[in-house]
């Protein structure tokens, strides 16, 4: 039998939730059954590539940025495509959907992944609204097969067409809340047992919203000087800059993506979400698997409560109302049993797309 060739596109082989989750499928899927290329839209090298090749997959890095050399771009990948014969190219980096749309052969197979409820290009919310309109559009018509890690991404992406849903699926036992590892990783890096530890983990961009966030810990700082917010990411440094030296300054620790982030959710009581979009965050099912009680901003969906443990506040109300959610919240964990973090266990994710790439492919034996 011929294996079925898939090309993954994802933004870099990194710590990203779409990284992540593409990772945790290719760790699964069967290579007796399949061939697996990475396509990294940045030029840069990133951290996963080990864990990726590991698990079987060959790594390939743009040569050049799709924004500055379009036509380069576009050449290598679809050279790319044609030489190592690839049956299903499935997408998972939003700005990055175009390109192999538009340089695939006819008899390759097209996979759009949501991951996100929009494209951000630029500041300007008029230019990213009316691109992420035009792109949409495109995509959907032109795509074999739509999928969504929940209901809200997929229908802001596919303009309102069907799509099926596939969750963004994690290695459930991995996250699961150790009080050994708690009692690590606080000696690690100084903390108290006492200290309340508010934990967000995510790339350092505007998204993801860190200045509200920290807004809203020096509110909480008031009602608690025994406390610490741990922000783990990567990204840029404008906003890196502004965590570094926001106040209280020795109770906010910057750290950089880490191997071990399971290990950061069994050291936090709470974890805390500000973005200002977001898809279905996978960080947000790892710290409900470890049975964090979480608070996110309404912008983020409610699917993403699985555990029903999750508050959602406006980004409209004040850090101070946000501090004083906290406050009153309790941290205990309760071993939460909530069948619906079942769903995002791995192993039934991969069985899922198996049955997708199947179908989906016109002829797996010629």
């Amino acid at each position: 039998m011929k294996k079925i060739t898939i090309l993954y596109t994802i933004w870099a082989p990194s710590y990203g939730g779409a990284e992540r989750f593409v990772l945790n499928l290719v760790k699964t899927l069967d290579k007796k059954k399949y061939n697996i290329t990475i396509f990294s839209d940045s030029t840069e090298k990133g951290p996963l590539q080990k864990d990726f090749e590991a698990s079987g997959a060959e790594v390939i890095y743009a040569k050049c940025s799709r924004f500055s050399h379009p036509l380069k771009y576009k050449k290598q990948l679809r050279k790319i495509i044609n030489d190592k014969k690839i049956d299903i190219i499935h997408a998972n980096d939003d700005q990055n959907m175009i390109f192999p749309l538009l340089v695939k052969p006819k008899e390759t197979k097209f996979i759009a992944h949501a991951h996100n409820t929009k494209f951000q290009f630029t500041r300007s919310r008029i230019i990213s609204g009316f691109t992420t309109h035009m792109l949409s559009k495109y995509i959907t018509k032109h795509s074999d097969l739509r999928l969504s890690c929940g209901n809200e991404a997929g229908q802001k992406t596919f303009c309102g067409k069907s799509f099926e849903i596939v969750p963004n699926g994690i290695e459930l036992g991995k996250f699961k809340f150790s009080s050994s590892v708690r009692q690590k990783m606080r000696k690690k890096y100084g903390i108290d047992d006492n200290t309340t530890v508010l934990l967000n983990v995510g790339r350092i961009v505007e998204q993801k919203n860190h200045i509200f966030l920290l807004d809203v810990f020096n509110e909480y700082y008031k009602l608690n000087k025994d406390s610490k917010l741990v922000i783990v990411g990567d990204g840029k440094e404008s906003i890196k800059n502004k965590i570094e030296n926001a106040e209280p300054k020795e109770n906010i620790l910057l750290l950089p993506s880490q191997d071990n982030i399971s290990d950061f959710y069994s050291m936090a009581d709470f974890f805390v979400m500000t973005s200002l979009f977001e898809g279905l965050p996978i960080v947000a099912i790892e710290a409900q698997a470890n049975d964090l009680k979480c608070i996110f901003s309404d912008t983020i969906t409610k699917e993403t409560d699985c555990s029903g443990n999750s508050k959602f506040l406006p980004l409209e109300d004040s850090p101070r109302k946000w501090a004083n959610a906290l406050y009153r919240m309790n941290s205990k964990r309760t071993n939460s049993k909530n069948p619906d973090i079942k769903k995002y266990d791995i192993k039934n994710i991969s069985k899922q797309m198996d049955k997708i790439y199947s179908s989906i492919t016109i002829d797996p034996q010629k």
